[in-house]
This record gives C-alpha cells, sequence and structure tokens, in this order.
C-alpha cells in the first residue's frame, strides 16, 4: 500500500511538471511572437 500511494505521488509530480513544462513553452512562445511584433511595429513606425 505504501508503494503504491508513492507511485501515486510520483505520477502526480510528473503530471503537474508537465503541465508546468507545458505552460512556460507557451509562455515563452506568446513572449517571443509579441517581441517580433513590437519588432515589426518599430519598422513600420520609422
Amino acid at each position: 500500500a505504501v508503494v503504491n500511494s508513492l507511485e501515486k505521488k510520483v505520477d502526480e509530480a510528473e503530471r503537474k511538471y508537465e503541465e508546468t513544462h507545458k505552460l512556460s513553452e507557451e509562455r515563452k512562445k506568446m513572449a517571443e511572437e509579441a517581441e517580433s511584433k513590437i519588432i515589426q511595429l518599430k519598422f513600420t513606425v520609422q
């Protein structure tokens, strides 16, 4: 029973890590897209 609950905790931790990793990847992508839009706007304004 102890091993089983430990495995569940490990699975939960891995799932949370995966979700967090996915979120940070999406945020990074959004930041890069925003940055390129800002650069495009700067060139357009000049």
